[in-house]
């Protein structure tokens, strides 16, 4: 088989992206070959493959999947490369642009040539633990703060607490994050990924909303910088006593190159 793809990245996260719009069937992919164009030996390489085909509900579907083969929940960064791919593939004329995935509809924009803003869904529920607090933002994920992360071991402290959630073994991704004035670093290890990637899009929409809760912050719209390994994101949210809405997540998401490869 013959199969066409686009290569993006975001923030340093990068994606192999399946056109399927046109298409009255998507390509039927197995685990093993979806984990082999992942391999960045003996594929494509890329944290993940996305497979992008008509909606009767939105302007797409995304279909997500990990580096190790297996259907994924949200991608933050890989909603956002698979926005600008359809903002691309129509001519770059529609700017505001909806798509369905694993926890619903989403809304995004095209704000900037490279740039994609997103629309997550509201969170009202968060576990903590003495080290480490849980939330699911599309994806689960265990949230640490840290004095300094730069010297970390992150393949370490991923494995460490991958399966201490409630999600036990299905897991969790795992961020440490520095806390700053103007900005977070944040570092991030990601299930199915089984690795250190160097960003994640539902972890750091996580550590905004989890520094809201340990910095306790009052009611009032928000916006948290953080500077992850691959680039800069933006968080924008509205805190009330119910819990966060109005989520948006917004950072780069840039064509890399496009090709065939025969599976």
């Amino acid at each position: 088989m013959e199969l066409n793809f686009t290569k993006y990245q975001g923030a340093g996260n990068d994606f192999i992206i399946i056109n399927a719009l046109d298409q009255k069937k998507r390509p039927e992919l197995s685990q093993a070959q979806i984990s082999i164009l992942c391999d960045r030996h003996f594929g494509v390489g890329g944290d993940g493959l996305m497979i992008l085909e008509k909606s009767t509900s939105s302007d797409f579907k995304m279909v997500y999947y990990n580096s190790d083969g297996k259907e994924g929940s949200l991608c933050g960064n890989g909603s956002r490369c698979a926005v600008h791919f359809y903002y691309s593939y129509t001519g770059k004329k529609k700017t505001n642009i909806s798509f369905s995935s694993f926890d619903g509809v989403h809304q995004a924009s095209v704000v900037r040539t490279n740039t994609v803003k997103l629309g997550m869904s509201s969170v009202m529920e968060f576990l903590s633990d003495e080290s480490y607090y849980f939330m699911d933002t599309g994806s689960p994920h265990i949230v640490i703060f840290a004095d300094s992360i730069s010297e970390l071991d992150m393949e370490k402290i991923g494995q460490q607490f991958r399966n201490v959630s409630p999600l036990k073994e299905a897991g969790t991704n795992v961020n440490v994050v520095q806390k700053g004035d103007s900005y977070n670093l944040i570092r991030t290890f990601e299930r199915g990924v089984e690795g250190e990637t160097l960003a994640c899009g539902t972890g750091v929409t996580a550590a905004a909303l989890i520094k809201a809760i340990d910095g306790k912050y009052p009611a009032g719209s928000y916006k948290e910088n953080f500077q992850a390994i691959g680039g800069l994101l933006c968080v924008y949210f509205d805190r009330s006593a119910q819990g966060f809405e109005h989520i948006y997540l917004e950072g780069p998401a840039e064509e890399v190159f496009k090709g065939q490869i025969t599976l």
